[in-house]
């Protein structure tokens, strides 16, 4: 979704607000490493993220590691607020999309390299 060097983002805080499914996460790996990545599940072991060009679930990682929620984004001068309901919905279906994205990513670079 996000692309280094065009777009910028707004991380807000977590404080008192719970994550939701498919809120976007920063959070410091295993590595100490800040990452940006799509919150998929929570329980008590922690909660697990994936990329949005990912398939592969990463954690559990521990609620300390959590630094804040993506609040919204620009992208060429627009800002994209992740409280947009068209946003929201976009987020829960990638989420529900999960299982069948890496088939997808197959299929769409076979198509591609067909065209060419």
């Amino acid at each position: 979704m996000l692309y280094p060097g065009r777009d910028s983002v707004t991380i807000k805080p977590l404080g008192e607000r719970k994550p939701r499914r498919a809120d976007v996460a920063l959070y410091r790996d295993n590595h100490g490493r800040l990452v940006l990545h799509r919150l998929v599940r929570w329980d008590a072991g922690g909660f697990y993220t994936v990329g949005d060009n990912q398939s592969d679930v990463e954690g559990p990682f521990q609620q300390e590691r959590l630094i804040g929620i993506l609040q919204s984004f620009q992208r060429r001068g627009r800002e994209i607020r992740t409280s947009n309901p068209l946003y929201r919905a976009a987020a829960r279906l990638w989420i529900k999309l999960l299982p069948v994205r890496e088939p997808i990513k197959q299929r769409l670079a076979a198509i591609k390299k067909c065209l060419k």
